[in-house]
């Protein structure tokens, strides 16, 4: 696999492959979409990369990672402590 950033004409995407190539692509779409920043797409896209990277280089699936239990729970169910 030779996944890669590359720049389109619609933004920064994904190419090459990869185990999140098509998701990751759609996501990045839907930031260009609403009308986040090019660079901020671009960061996002490197993010991406880097995350389809480490499922490779551990021979994982993107369902072994993210399974409908790991959603984090809402801030407000959350207990925290304040600082002083």
């Amino acid at each position: 696999m030779d996944l890669k950033v590359v720049l389109t004409k619609g933004g920064h995407r994904l190419g090459g492959g990869g185990p999140i190539e098509e998701l990751g692509n759609r996501y990045l779409v839907h930031l260009g979409a609403r009308q986040f920043s090019p660079s901020t797409v671009r960061a996002y896209a490197y993010d991406l990369l880097n995350f389809s990277r480490f499922l490779e280089n551990r021979r994982l699936s993107l369902a072994e990672v993210c399974t409908s239990g790991s959603r984090p729970k809402p801030l407000s169910n959350r207990r925290h402590s304040m600082p002083t």
